[in-house]
């Protein structure tokens, strides 16, 4: 089959100025909160890094899990240190301020989330499902886990957070990647894929018009 990925537009998401200095690390996590988002995974991994350094989580979009993330998070103590903001329209304003992209996914085609970080030079911590590995590439534009392993997730969430250089560098690395999914490279290719099936319908008309 043929295959034309997500595209990202690197003007609207690219990175932005990090100016607090001596702020506390920031995870974003951006989704639908269904079941396959596995977001009941987010507050249970930030829990987790809660416990060995002062984190705050940013929670984006809203679906219906996200009574039971609240529940959760007030049952961990850690509620205080999240910020809800919503569904959004303006997403790239609040993905670049952050640190680090979460995702706990259970499956994922492609994840756009995943592609919109990394534009704005912001490394993921992903679940290794699905088409996640293509965008997040462990080691260079983030790091994977196993889905489902919580406190794989959390680690990889302290390495990077504990480490500026290093998520400075991945972030650089990611941003590069998504070049590769701009607008410029892939809008033309569905483009020319709709010419090329709109040439063939009319061509199957023709034929059947003259038998």
């Amino acid at each position: 089959p043929l295959v034309i990925p997500n595209f990202v537009d690197l003007a609207r998401f690219r990175p932005r100025s990090q100016a607090a200095v001596g702020r506390r690390p920031r995870i974003v996590h951006v989704s639908n909160f269904r079941p396959v988002k596995n977001p009941e995974m987010v507050i249970e991994v930030f829990a987790r890094v809660r416990r060995e350094m002062d984190a705050e989580l940013w929670l984006v979009g809203d679906g219906d899990g996200m009574r039971t993330v609240r529940e959760m998070a007030r049952a961990a103590r850690v509620e205080a240190h999240v910020r809800r903001f919503g569904l959004r329209r303006d997403v790239e304003r609040i993905v670049g301020r952050g640190d680090v992209l979460l995702v706990t996914s259970r499956s994922e085609s492609f994840c756009l989330a995943a592609l919109e970080a990394a534009a704005c030079a912001v490394p993921a911590v992903a679940s290794r499902v699905g088409g996640l590995p293509e965008v997040v590439v462990h080691g260079e534009t983030g790091l994977l886990y196993r889905a489902g392993d919580r406190v794989a997730a959390a680690g990889a969430l302290l390495d990077l957070l504990g480490d500026r250089r290093r998520r400075r560098t991945l972030g650089e690395a990611a941003r590069a990647r998504a070049a590769r999914y701009s607008t410029g490279a892939v809008v033309s290719r569905y483009e020319q894929l709709y010419r090329r099936l709109a040439a063939t319908a009319e061509s199957s008309e023709a034929t059947e018009a003259v038998g």
